[in-house]
């Protein structure tokens, strides 16, 4: 298997069987300078939070100890303005609303939620708790901007045809593109600017109250999801004709709600990435000893939902909130609802994090009830094996 050297050269195309060989090309070795999660207890002033290792361009708020709206903001539309994504509703708040500055080690949070949807969204309690989740893609020094570069113009960046591109973060290298469009009747694609295939999209109309609308590359273009409890929709090319390495595909007619004619949109695109992030799906089996769902790294994150019918939620672990095995506390983006801890109850949500990927533990009809389908979206704690040779050891 490799471990010291062959007496003679193996034959012509034939390679020693060794992780070393058998790894991709390209491997994200530090997921940490891309995706993040940290935690902190609110506080009757604006503070600073801390534990991220780059500068966000996508966070994510939820508290964990009390009913209280999911909080999205991002570098695009400026930090400030808040999408929830257990509400259909259009985009509240101004400049400096609950995040006031992000910096490459975190973020500041302000008391001042102007909003209005939901106050107890606001961290003015010093006894409750909340998480971040935080996504680099291709940083905020203009409008355009592709790895930390910003250009002039959508066309500089080359982003244009298709649907007006009006902002845009590209983290090539980490798959991970956040595109401000707007709406067309005539167009039903925009470039995304990763140069992989999409797998994971999530689009809202920021003007209107309208339902998220969510693109898994497991699923295919027919098939539309959204922030609730109900099943992946079948709805013939309600992408387009499918994701390309340029191009995300939309509605056509500019009728749909992941493509509403004029109104502001805003796209969350994701690829797969060695060693970062994977988007997939499993087959449940109704067991304690449920499926293990292989990544390729020990996850930082796990969203899972149930896609062929039922009105299960979505779910949601991370390594910061359960730091061991089993992990039982759980989020659910479609529900404004506190963590929810099942301890080890398997009957509840519990799984593991393992160096390659998830163990379900639990027998939960929310991520595994028997026979049916489970889409996943997951990103990395630390690469499975790196390309130094090094890698991902066991929780």
């Amino acid at each position: 298997f490799g471990q010291k050297p062959f007496k003679f050269p193996p034959p012509d195309g034939f390679q020693p069987l060794n992780d070393a060989n058998v790894r991709p090309e390209t491997v994200i070795s530090r997921p940490d300078q891309f995706v993040g999660v940290t935690t902190y207890t609110g506080s009757v002033s604006p503070q600073t939070v801390g534990g991220i290792n780059f500068t966000s361009d996508l966070i994510w708020i939820k508290s964990r100890t009390h009913t209280g709206w999911h909080i999205l903001q991002d570098s695009v539309r400026g930090f400030g303005k808040i999408l929830f994504s257990n509400s259909s509703n259009a985009e509240v708040g101004n400049a400096n609303d609950l995040i006031s500055d992000v910096s490459s080690t975190g973020f500041s949070v302000n008391t001042n939620y102007a909003g209005g949807t939901d106050t107890a969204t606001t961290t003015t309690s010093g006894t409750n708790s909340y998480v971040g989740w935080c996504w680099k893609a291709g940083g905020s020094k203009g409008t355009f901007n592709i790895d930390d570069v910003s250009y002039a113009s959508a066309a500089a960046a080359g982003l244009d045809g298709g649907l007006t591109v009006t902002g845009a973060s590209v983290g090539t290298k980490q798959g991970f593109s956040i595109i401000k469009a707007t709406g067309s009747n005539s167009q039903n694609s925009f470039k995304h600017g990763l140069g992989k295939v999409p797998k994971f999209v999530i689009a809202k109309d920021m003007d209107n109250s309208r339902a998220w609308y969510i693109y898994h590359g497991s699923l295919g273009a027919n098939y539309r999801g959204s922030f609730d409890a109900a099943a992946f929709t079948s709805d013939t090319g309600y992408f387009g004709s499918g994701m390309t390495d340029t191009l995300v595909t939309l509605k056509s007619g500019g009728s749909g709600g992941n493509n509403y004619n004029g109104a502001d949109m805003i796209y969350y695109v994701w690829a797969d990435v060695p060693g970062l992030q994977k988007f997939g799906r499993f087959t449940g089996n109704g067991s304690a000893d449920g499926p293990f769902v292989e990544l390729g790294f020990r996850p930082s994150v796990i969203i899972i939902k149930r896609s062929d019918g039922g009105t299960e939620n979505w779910t949601l672990w991370d390594a910061a909130r359960n730091p061991q095995n089993v992990m039982g506390k759980q989020l659910y983006p479609n529900l404004a609802s506190a963590e929810a801890d099942a301890g080890t109850n398997s009957a509840y949500g519990i799984l593991d994090f393992v160096s390659n990927g998830v163990k379900i533990r639990g027998s939960h009809t929310s991520f595994n009830s028997s026979g049916h389908t489970f889409i996943y979206a997951a990103w990395a704690e630390a690469p499975t094996i790196d390309l130094n040779g090094g890698g991902a050891n066991a929780r």
